[in-house]
């Protein structure tokens, strides 16, 4: 989930989407099904991946000195407050790497993170944990954001108190084997290993491998596994590791492809038909048979409620 806004100078504005809106109707049905937490990224993310619009797209909560941009702490804390009123947690993923390039300046993104930790915890609203980077990784070619340097931004964040509380603060990994290690797991709260690419036995592994780290048995923490897939399956693998487990819905028309082909065909015309939670424009709604599988299983694990058929 992001609160997005296209902000190149040939843009004509904000993308005209009332995604904020829709996603507070949909948050109680959603949680009456047993859905406890939604991630939202202050950068956006890969909502379309074909290179015209990945590559060039700006979607950023900062202008490049730093400067927050308004609309977008605005939307956010509609977001808060709405998931606050259905008892829901909201991961707030600060930098994606595609946009962190438009903060040139290692020194501003860590005044950046300073300064947006202080203003999440001055909301008041105690369903905040905190992602500093969406997959710190070698590939973002930049120091800060790699995983011998991302516990720079870990501690950034979770130096900033008020009232003498602080958040609790992480950084997710990559999908496949990728996990945090050294000083990056020395410095998180709670682990969120993704499980893009992984099968269940995979992710199943990976979450062993995890838990077994000398670090992480010295000081046990939450594991949350919040982007996978569709894979009802792997859900069920990360909760025999007793892992939390998130739910990756692309949506097609998207020029991506993981456990499902969502290159397969176009984005769908009518907005009753949308797919997925991620490609623009969504359908917040569980109105598809993969967002019914998931949730299904969902409400069954938590006593919360089935999802609703169509005849």
């Amino acid at each position: 989930m992001t609160v997005i806004e296209d902000r190149r100078d040939q843009s004509p504005g904000p993308i005209k989407d009332p995604g904020t809106d829709r996603v507070h109707k949909s948050d109680k049905a959603l949680f009456y099904s047993g859905l406890l937490a939604v991630t939202v990224g202050l950068q956006g993310g890969g909502s379309n991946y074909s290179k015209a619009v990945y590559d060039d797209y700006i979607c950023s909560a900062w202008a490049p000195d730093g400067t927050p941009e308004k609309p977008y702490f605005d939307r956010l804390l509609r977001i808060l407050k709405a998931a606050d009123e259905c008892g829901m947690i909201v991961i707030v993923n600060y930098f994606y790497w595609k946009q962190a390039r438009r903060i040139p300046d290692d020194r501003t993104v860590i005044g950046v993170v300073e300064r947006t930790t202080d203003w999440l915890l001055r909301t008041g609203f105690l369903n905040i944990l905190v992602d500093v980077a969406n997959e710190a990784a070698a590939w973002w070619k930049r120091a800060v954001f790699e995983p011998e340097s991302i516990h720079r931004l870990i501690e950034a964040a979770k130096g900033v108190t008020v009232d003498g509380r602080r958040l609790p603060v992480s950084s997710s990994t990559g999908g496949g084997d990728a996990l945090p290690w050294g000083r990056w797991l020395e410095a998180e709260d709670f682990c969120l290993p993704h499980g893009n690419g992984c099968t269940p036995e995979g992710l199943a592994g990976k979450l062993r491998k995890l838990k077994e780290d000398p670090i992480f048995k010295r000081r046990p923490r939450p594991v949350v596994v919040n982007e996978d897939s569709v894979s009802v399956e792997n859900m069920e693998a990360a909760l025999s590791q007793y892992c939390s487990w998130g739910f990756y819905c692309q949506g097609y028309g998207s020029g991506y492809e993981d456990r499902v082909d969502w290159t397969d065909r176009g984005r769908e015309k009518k907005y009753e038909e949308l797919s997925g939670f991620q490609t623009l424009p969504v359908n917040w709604g569980i109105n598809t048979p993969a967002k019914r599988a998931f949730f299904d299983r969902l409400g069954e694990m938590t006593g919360g409620k089935r999802c609703p058929r169509k005849e």
